[in-house]
C-alpha cells in the first residue's frame, strides 16, 4: 500500500519536476497536484537510459 509509507517516485519525465515546483501551474496540472497530495512521495529524475524498468511503450524504439 502506498497510503500511509513514504516512497520515492523516479521518472524519466523531468517536466513532472518543473510541474511539482511551479508556482503558477495549469489547471490540469494543478488537479493532477491536487490528486498526488494524498501521498508521500518524492520525485527523484532517473534519464531514461538508466531507467532499466520503463514500460516499453514509452520508448522510442518501440515498434508494433
Amino acid at each position: 500500500m502506498l497510503h500511509g509509507s513514504h516512497f520515492i517516485l523516479r521518472t524519466d519525465h523531468i517536466s513532472l519536476l518543473s510541474a511539482q515546483n511551479n508556482n503558477e501551474p495549469s489547471r490540469r496540472v494543478k488537479g493532477w497536484l491536487n490528486e498526488l497530495a494524498e501521498y508521500d512521495f518524492q520525485l527523484e529524475y532517473l534519464p531514461g537510459p538508466k531507467n532499466l524498468v520503463a514500460d516499453a511503450i514509452s520508448r522510442a524504439d518501440y515498434t508494433i
